[in-house]
């Protein structure tokens, strides 16, 4: 396999830190941007086989200008708070972002991978999402932000590829989780972790009986990297990638519960609406196009995490030494 220079942004994120490991390891340099609002460069500490990452510290609401031969771009805000309480800072991030992202493309005539959201399908009325129901958003809703901050970006990526010629492609992912995760993350796998195995209560929101599928994070890569691979006349865009089984919201924490040994108490907050009843892809396309489906378990992917987030929790917090002495400013 030739070597590229490959940049990822957002790559000290819990999808990015295991892409960018995964590239490296082929053999590729990588080049991480992230800003670490939302991650650490710890994610990447003790990995002497991954020589050959690049950190980057830089916020891509600014434009960047960098040699790259492919570009992964997932820089985006992703926090239930910020989505809710800064819902224009979170509009405009999402749409300079993925700008800043694809000008990068443009200018190296580099093809750019887009990691777009079960987001642009709303409030979903389909129990399965195919990628061509347009789906059900409420520009007025609490999650606007970030429902159609997700549709205006893959539009904006497709206006690129028409009038530039840029070589886009969209994949759309659906709730993923893994080991880099961090212990404030938010979402719901680590936050229930984290308070079971802290013995605190695991709050759910309404009755719990909303369903939703989750795929581990090394799963989520192997699709990204395949259809990165796409010869461009193979390419249909957009594509789900997400576990194709679901569990509800409360048998997801009654299950976390029970794998962590808590004695921590379930409740249930009042939701504040906005939320689908569904969130499950169809993913018949990356089947037939890139052979990809998910290899891992549930079980066994929550039982890494719980392993690795208990090892977390235990250890002292670590001074920023290590980020300082490695990464580059610009």
């Amino acid at each position: 396999m030739k070597s590229e220079k490959i940049v990822v942004t957002g790559g000290a994120g819990m999808i990015g830190s295991v892409l960018c490991e995964r590239l490296s390891k082929q053999g590729h340099q990588v080049v991480c941007i992230d800003n670490l609002s939302h991650s650490s460069c710890d994610v990447f500490k003790d990995k002497p086989e991954c020589p050959s990452i690049q950190l980057i510290r830089h916020d891509m609401n600014t434009p960047i200008d960098i040699q790259a031969d492919r570009i992964y771009a997932l820089a985006a805000p992703t926090s239930r708070e910020e989505v809710r309480n800064r819902p224009a800072d979170t509009m405009r991030s999402l749409f300079q972002c993925t700008l800043n992202a694809l000008e990068l493309a443009r200018r190296n005539h580099a093809p750019l991978l887009y990691v777009s959201s079960y987001e642009v399908y709303g409030t979903s009325r389909l129990a399965r999402q195919p990628e061509d129901y347009f789906g059900n958003v409420d520009t007025f809703g609490l999650r606007a932000a970030s429902e159609e901050g997700k549709r205006t970006s893959e539009a904006l990526c497709n206006s690129y590829a028409r009038q530039y010629g840029t070589d886009v492609k969209v994949a759309r992912i659906f709730n993923t989780y893994g080991e880099n995760a961090l212990p404030d993350d938010g979402r719901v796998i680590p936050r229930f972790i984290v308070n079971a195995i802290r013995g605190g209560d695991m709050a759910i929101y309404g009755n719990g009986e909303q369903t939703r599928s989750f795929c581990y994070v090394e799963d989520i890569v192997d699709g990204l990297i395949r259809f990165m691979a796409l010869r461009r006349e193979e390419t249909f865009n957009p594509i789900n990638f997400g576990q194709s089984h679901e569990i509800s919201i409360r048998a997801l924490a009654e299950k976390i519960r029970l794998l962590t040994g808590s004695s921590s108490k379930i409740i249930s907050l009042p939701t504040s609406g906005g939320e689908s009843r569904y969130r499950c892809p169809d993913i018949t396309k990356a089947r037939e196009l890139l052979g990809w489906q998910p290899q891992t378990s549930l079980d066994d992917g929550l039982h890494r995490c719980i392993e690795t987030m208990r090892q977390r929790l235990a250890q002292k917090k670590e001074s920023n030494a290590y980020c300082s002495a490695w990464m580059e400013v610009l």
